[in-house]
């Protein structure tokens, strides 16, 4: 499942479901990689929603990142 980092909070990330569906907190500890806010990941869960396993994914985190770039950069010319 597309997962998207929302923000860190204490020892735990928010992971929010790229279609914002659902968000679910997890211990930073659990996963193995450096994250920054707005890196998307393909997550595993188990049927009880407990989290399994994260992979980067680095393709969709830029294409996010330039889409909302281009959003901000269109509500400044805006004003």
């Amino acid at each position: 499942m597309k997962v998207y980092v929302d923000r860190f909070e204490e020892d735990f990330v928010v992971l929010v479901g790229i279609d914002m569906r659902f968000g679910v907190d997890v211990k930073r500890e659990l996963i193995s990689f450096p994250l920054h806010e707005g890196d998307v990941l393909e997550a595993e869960f188990s049927e009880n929603e407990e989290f399994i396993s994260a992979k980067f994914l680095p393709e969709e985190t830029e294409k996010r990142r330039e889409k909302y770039k281009a959003m901000m950069e269109r509500l400044r010319r805006k004003k």
